[in-house]
């Protein structure tokens, strides 16, 4: 880079790299005066910011759909994807780029019961985010009674959802099958 200052910030996204820097300047005659060259081994302990998990959905195909927002460390390189089974975080799988925040996990048991999901990004030099906040399917049961012609719809909440919050749920229904 160059710069008319005496001193320059440079962002460093390596882990445990030597670099070496040197000052180069010309004056009008043509002549170059350098300067001694200076530099280190340089690493990045820094943990990316956590993601925001913003979307967790059941699939027509049983399976379940997870979205995050993009993380805004420039070093990410992916995104750990965690389910919470037995009281502990257990990754499933992981999406490398940094513009990958999208992931299908088919093997979800989301027609059994409600199924927490969580995210980390993690960086070049393999610093792990904290897991971001709990995203759960919505699970949907019925008591029907066909004394009183009734059907009562229970489900679980949608938690941690970005403001505004939840407003409202819509309810669909379907007849023999048809559309919803």
């Amino acid at each position: 880079d160059s710069t008319k200052g005496l001193s320059y910030n440079d962002t460093i996204y390596l882990c445990h790299a030597t670099l070496n820097y040197k000052i180069e300047i010309a004056d009008s005659s043509g002549c170059e005066s350098v300067s001694n060259i200076a530099g280190g081994t340089f690493s990045n302990n820094n943990t990316p910011r956590t993601p925001i998990l913003d979307t967790v959905s059941v699939t027509a195909a049983g399976g379940t759909s997870i979205s995050w927002s993009k993380g805004t460390t420039q070093d990410i390189i992916g995104y750990i994807i965690y389910r919470y089974i037995n009281h502990k975080y257990v990754p499933v799988d992981t999406v490398y780029g940094i513009n990958s925040t999208y992931y299908y996990y088919p093997i979800s048991a989301a027609d059994s019961g409600s199924q927490a999901f969580f995210v980390a990004a993690i960086d070049s030099c393999n610093n792990t985010s904290a897991i971001s906040a709990q995203q759960n399917t919505i699970y949907l049961t019925q008591t029907p009674d066909s004394c009183l012609h009734n059907n009562t719809l229970s489900w679980t909440p949608f938690i941690n959802i970005l403001a505004p919050g939840v407003g409202h749920y819509k309810l669909y229904r379907s007849f023999n099958a048809g559309p919803f």
